[in-house]
């Protein structure tokens, strides 16, 4: 875990060109060749970068079992993206096994600024969507009141959607 985390900070230094072919060699994920990745830390276990895609600056993606990013699609400066994958050995949501760590953002649609998501459970932007402004979170997860747990849903932003700045989308929402 530790040298995965150092080689992504060396790769994350590394020139847009051999930071492509790091990442494939190392990581094994999927970049098209025309996509770009800023000085920023990627670690999901699986990443998929479509023609044109791209993660901006000083964004973090931790803990997160997939993200997808489809043609053209886009993840500004300065976000937060972490989840918990179910390949930890966490008790927590252990008695949801059909929860999926991932992120998903079709082509053409966007993750502005300064935005946090949490991706315990699917997170899905469709495409020609944005989640505009900065400032806002998606939440996965919350504390069911009811079980006096905590309990994760997806959440589903749809196509061609907008959503502004200071938003809150909360699990299972769409």
């Amino acid at each position: 875990m530790m040298f995965r985390f150092a080689l992504g900070i060396a790769v994350a230094l590394l020139p847009r060109r051999m930071k492509i072919l790091a990442l494939r060699r190392f990581f094994g994920f999927a970049v098209d060749r025309s996509a770009r990745i800023g000085f920023s830390l990627v670690l999901p276990r699986r990443l998929t970068m479509g023609r044109n895609s791209k993660i901006g600056h000083l964004t973090v993606i931790k803990g997160v079992s997939e993200v997808v990013l489809g043609d053209s699609a886009s993840i500004g400066n300065l976000n937060w993206v972490s989840g918990l994958p179910l390949e930890t050995n966490s008790s927590a949501f252990a008695d949801q096994p059909t929860r999926r760590a991932q992120l998903l953002i079709g082509d053409h649609a966007a993750v502005t600024n300064r935005h946090l998501v949490d991706c315990t459970d699917a997170v899905t932007v469709g495409r020609f969507a944005t989640l505009a402004g900065f400032r806002s979170q998606i939440l996965t997860h919350s504390i069911s009141l009811a079980e006096s747990r905590q309990r994760c849903r997806p959440v589903v932003i749809g196509e061609y959607t907008f959503v502004g700045t200071g938003s809150i989308i909360l699990p299972g929402s769409s």
